[in-house]
């Protein structure tokens, strides 16, 4: 099941969701400074 497939890998950028978040937070705040 994918519950057992998740770990909490820190360099794992497509099992953690947060660090896909931060990624877009940080394009789209570049994307408006420029």
């Amino acid at each position: 099941s994918p519950d057992e497939a998740y770990q909490d890998n820190e360099g794992s950028y497509a099992s953690n969701e947060i660090a896909i978040n931060w990624n877009a937070y940080l394009v789209a705040l570049l994307g408006w400074m420029h």
